[in-house]
């Protein structure tokens, strides 16, 4: 997803970062003259469903039969090559509707409690959440680089203040970019 100006998909994500709306994608401009202007496809030409339509069916198992939710890991993309992970969201609902000249999918999702891959919470509780413009402005202060080392590898965003000691997501200044060796040994620290 990305939250960023001049998005071509209209994402959505709460003010505590439970809940996101994720605009579906579009038909590819080799099938379509203007891809903004046509319908979200929920099919391939061979029949097959598009990314479009596995996430409908998935999000309509669950809100009609129960079964799921599904999980799906949320990137947030901060600039061209650059991505931040928002934690695992539960697929919980899906609409098709008009917007504008066409139809687009809109898909709902719920922080979920734990993150299957590891079986720990994912806390994104109010400040937890470091905001897309937030993340912008400290990659451009930092350069792009760790700021301990100059990596621009395996980058990081860290509280400064660590979250779990009251530091917050939304200055500037408590957010800083460390290479993942870092942000990994600093734990919960002031460093």
């Amino acid at each position: 997803m990305s939250m960023r100006e001049n998005a071509p998909y209209e994402d959505w994500i709460s003010e505590d970062g439970s809940l996101v709306e994720y605009e579906g994608h579009n038909q590819t401009k080799s099938l379509c003259d203007d891809p903004e202007r046509t319908d979200q496809p929920r099919k391939n030409k061979s029949g097959s469903l598009t990314k479009n339509g596995k996430f409908e069916q998935e999000a309509l198992k669950f809100k009609n039969y129960g079964i799921g939710p599904c999980k799906i890991s949320i990137f947030n993309k901060v600039k061209d090559g650059i991505w931040t992970f928002c934690g695992v969201f539960s697929l919980i609902d899906v609409s098709y509707i008009q917007v504008g000249p066409r139809k687009v999918f809109r898909f709902k999702l719920q922080l979920a409690e734990s993150n299957p891959q590891t079986h720990s919470v994912v806390d994104l509780r109010h400040d937890r959440m470091i905001p897309s413009e937030i993340q912008a402005a400290v990659f451009k202060r930092d350069q792009g680089r760790c700021v301990k080392c100059g990596s621009t590898e395996n980058l990081h965003f860290d509280h400064i203040l660590p979250y779990s000691k009251g530091g917050s997501s939304k200055k500037i200044e408590n957010i800083q970019i460390l290479c993942a060796k870092h942000n990994l040994s600093k734990g919960n620290r002031f460093v």
